[in-house]
């Protein structure tokens, strides 16, 4: 008996559905606010051009942010935007082309946007293994060994590296009085 074949699946719950025309309709009116601050005056699903959606799209991923925060999204929800979007575009009954982005041919441009801002947006991340690598206790309990000592290489020349990492990092944060602290702060 193969695998598949022991494998069980069952109907979608009704909270499961819910949950996803909700995502469904959130990435629909985030595309729609976008459109009409960007200026667009049509519709996504009257687009009868590929590359003309794709453009848009492309645009969209690049462009958007959260709205509360200004932050960008993370990459699994940038990726949840693509399929949802595809579905609800590939399935309305207005549309008057039938375009699929989960086809990674027909839409490179847009598959390679999204592969870059996904790259970004991990770059962005790094900052932890950095802040990680620098406060480890190196050096042993007493500090005199050398063993282990990691240097933070300096930015090279239009090259965003780890000092600017760190800076985004810590621009990110709250100002901390340390006097307010008392002797304890670390």
């Amino acid at each position: 008996m193969t695998k598949i074949s022991k494998t069980k699946y069952c109907r979608p719950t009704s909270d499961e559905i819910n949950e996803i025309i909700n995502a469904t309709e959130k990435w629909i009116g985030i595309l729609e606010a976008w459109r009409s601050d960007v200026g667009y005056n049509y519709s996504v699903e009257s687009i009868t051009d590929k590359d003309q959606l794709e453009h848009v799209m492309i645009e969209f991923i690049l462009e958007i942010y959260t709205i509360h925060a200004r932050q960008e999204y993370s990459p699994s929800s940038l990726m949840n935007c693509i399929r949802l979007l595809s579905v609800y575009i590939l399935k309305h009954p207005q549309g008057t082309m039938k375009f699929n982005f989960g086809n990674r041919q027909e839409f490179a441009q847009l598959w390679e946007a999204l592969n870059g801002k996904m790259k970004q947006l991990k770059k962005k991340e790094l900052i932890f293994m950095w802040c990680c690598l620098l406060f480890q206790h190196h050096g042993g309990v007493d500090g005199n060994s050398d063993a282990l000592i990691i240097p933070v290489p300096p930015d090279t020349e239009g090259h965003q590296g780890p000092v600017h990492d760190f800076k985004f990092y810590f621009s990110k944060r709250p100002f901390i009085n340390k006097e307010a602290k008392g002797k304890n702060y670390m």
